[in-house]
């Protein structure tokens, strides 16, 4: 059977220090991602979410999008079968 593995509050800090998410620390600390959260949620201590749209997008793409396009709000739409439109017609007595 495998050694139980604790994680101190001082090896969360250290990994918060160093900007690692739950995934980069527990490969440091060689345990499973799940013991780092859980020992997070036990201390009270928030690591970092992996920064992973900084790396998809580039600075100077991002000060040559200008003004952001107002977007219309959308009106309400319904769909329903023909058969159902000519039923409620005959109902009102326009069809």
């Amino acid at each position: 059977m495998e050694e139980r593995k604790f994680i101190s509050v001082d090896m969360l800090k250290e990994a918060r220090d160093n900007g690692w998410g739950y995934l980069k620390a527990a490969k440091e600390f060689n345990v499973k991602a799940s013991t780092i959260a859980m020992a997070c949620h036990k201390f009270g201590i928030q690591l970092p979410a992996p920064n992973v749209a900084a790396t998809w997008v580039k600075a100077e793409s991002v000060e040559e999008v200008g003004e952001p396009i107002p977007v219309e709000p959308r009106k309400p739409s319904w769909s329903c079968s023909p058969d159902a439109i000519m039923r409620a017609l005959k109902r009102a007595g326009k069809a």
